[in-house]
């Protein structure tokens, strides 16, 4: 695991309003990875729920960004996740 955090609310006020969150500055080995990331919270009818993704992607010696955005989609009264592979 590399990295896990429990927002207070003044956190989450700025995340709503587009504030970001670093979650892991390190070295990563070139070569093939696998990203999994998970996250949990309050949906609508005070339901919770959980979603999680994972994407395969290759690091060379470059500099990698990996971008992970919680996406609020209406139609399906709860979140998705969306990932960004930065070059």
């Amino acid at each position: 695991m590399v990295a896990n955090h429990l927002y207070t609310k003044r956190e989450l006020g700025a995340l709503k309003r587009g504030g970001v969150q670093r979650l892991y500055i390190g070295n990563v080995k070139s070569g093939e990875h696998e990203l999994i990331a998970t996250f949990r919270g309050p949906g609508p009818n005070d339901r919770e729920y959980r979603r999680g993704t994972t994407m395969k992607f290759k690091k060379g010696s470059a500099a990698k960004f990996m971008e992970l955005k919680i996406v609020d989609v209406t139609q399906k009264l709860q979140p998705e996740f969306v990932v960004k592979e930065w070059e």
